[in-house]
């Protein structure tokens, strides 16, 4: 990858979002059983890697759980074991979240 100063990196992070894209377009359905399709613009910098398998012993029992992988390229980080919010498409970068509209918004809802 080419290296690129975090400024310059900063113009391609969608902007007024707490989430790792923009919404282009919903489209509803005529039919009412059917959710509406959102479609999406996703940030450069975030990248789905593959999955992990993760694996402990609790009681003398193994279990396992395969999780997804996903990169901030702008944190340089990788989640391996979905600690952070980067699976779920929310930003740990906390860039261009915006007047925080959306959070005012959540916080009256609770």
């Amino acid at each position: 990858m080419i290296h690129i100063k975090k400024r310059a990196m900063k113009k391609w992070i969608p902007k007024d979002t707490p989430y790792c894209y923009e919404i282009i377009n919903i489209i509803t359905s005529y039919d009412e059983n059917e959710p509406p399709k959102i479609k999406i613009k996703p940030c450069k910098w975030y990248k789905y890697i593959g999955r992990n398998t993760l694996s402990a012993v609790y009681n003398d029992e193994t279990y396992t759980e395969t999780v997804k992988v996903f990169r901030c390229e702008y944190l340089k980080y990788t989640d391996m074991e979905q600690s952070s919010l980067l699976w779920d498409m929310c930003k740990e970068c906390g860039e261009h979240h915006g007047d925080d509209k959306w959070l005012k918004s959540f916080k009256k809802r609770r």
